[in-house]
């Protein structure tokens, strides 16, 4: 019988450029827009203005409201300026080899509202556009449908792998670029307004092989139990990953149901998942990125066949991992079994509870490293 049973296999993480950039102060909150082409602003309209970090600062849970959805061709859009500060060379020219390869929406309500949502990359200066649903392609994820023409199947969640059409749009030096999340309303009746929790753009790294089999997966209670002096025993903690969609949805879960229709909080597992794993005899290229340094090793006047992209930020090694996420401090996505992502559970939003890194080198390029990964929110 074949089943989910949360297992661990070849895991990968996914880092959020725009949480990055963020928590870098490379972008402040002037950077972040919201734009729509509807009058019928919904009552707090300011509110959204004021909550618009928290849109690409990965907390699903506090979910922002978006426009009126009953005005026909209704759209809206919100926009993270500085991209270029990541994804180009430290010359100014376009490196393709620094594009985002996954995106996710977070805790909204696309099917009740009838919308559609996708994630582009925004060239400012000369208003143009790379999107992977029209230039390159969407590959498999979660609640997508392969068109990308209708609204997500399920309230919840989404997430995509993608790809770009990078010929198709002229680039110069100094161009301003953001990522942008957009939705238009779609065919459909809609019964809520258009609601996200989070959105993320960032790059996916898939481990090379699964771990060790001596890994450690816990969910952590985090209660006290106290005796009072009477002899009766009580415990506090803090038990449940905060709801998402208004407090009405279980995180990570899908539902066809309307918040207004949706009650599950009593349902719940609880507690916060987290995995110690292991990996041995990791090859030289998979641990280490070829520089260290996000400048190219063309920029510093080395030649090689890989000399205009060899940095740290274009590497598929763990290092950019560590590059994305300081060390591992700032959130990130974890799946701990590539082969099952299409279930749900299998997902959760993710540090490293370690305040140091060590490599040990155990033969001639080769390497272990041991990761404690924990959920957060």
């Amino acid at each position: 019988m074949s089943g989910n049973y949360q297992s661990v296999g070849t895991p990968m993480i996914v880092c959020s450029y725009s949480k990055q950039l963020i928590a870098r102060g490379m972008v402040t909150k002037d950077d972040i827009l919201f734009t729509h082409n509807n009058d019928a602003i919904f009552d707090h309209y300011e509110d959204i203005e004021q909550s618009l970090m928290s849109v690409f600062n990965l907390k699903p849970s506090i979910s922002k409201y978006m426009v009126d959805t009953e005005q026909e061709n209704s759209w809206l859009s919100i926009k993270l300026k500085g991209i270029e500060k990541l994804i180009t060379n430290k010359d100014g020219t376009l490196n393709t080899g620094m594009f985002p390869n996954f995106c996710a929406i977070l805790g909204h309500n696309m099917k009740s509202a009838a919308y559609r949502s996708w994630i582009t990359i925004h060239n400012e200066t000369q208003n143009l556009e790379w999107s992977a649903a029209t230039d390159g392609s969407v590959h498999a994820g979660i609640n997508i449908n392969a068109n990308t023409h209708s609204a997500e199947a399920r309230n919840g969640f989404t997430t995509m792998g993608m790809s770009y059409g990078y010929t198709y749009k002229p680039y110069s030096i100094g161009d301003e670029l953001s990522i942008k999340f957009v939705a238009l309303l779609n065919e459909g009746t809609a019964l809520e307004f258009p609601t996200i929790g989070s959105a993320l753009i960032g790059y996916k790294y898939e481990f090379p092989y699964s771990p060790d089999l001596s890994c450690t997966i816990s969910r952590d209670y985090d209660y006290d139990v106290y005796k009072s002096h009477s002899g009766s025993r009580f415990s506090t903690g803090y038990g449940n990953n905060p709801f998402w969609l208004n407090n009405t949805l279980e995180p990570w879960s899908l539902t066809q149901a309307h918040q207004f229709e949706t009650s599950t909080k009593l349902q719940t597992l609880g507690g916060a998942r987290s995995w110690k794993i292991s990996f041995t005899m990791l090859d030289e290229e998979d641990m280490f990125a070829e520089n260290t340094l996000t400048t190219t090793l063309s920029e510093m006047g080395v030649a090689g066949e890989n000399a205009n992209y060899a940095s740290i930020a274009t590497s598929d090694s763990f290092m950019r991992v560590l590059y994305h996420t300081d060390g591992g401090r700032l959130p990130f996505l974890f799946c701990a079994n590539k082969q099952k992502e299409k279930y749900p559970d299998n997902w959760a939003i993710c540090r490293m509870d370690m305040k140091s890194f060590a490599v040990r080198q155990i033969a001639d390029k080769k390497y272990n490293i041991t990761l404690d990964i924990y959920e957060t929110w």
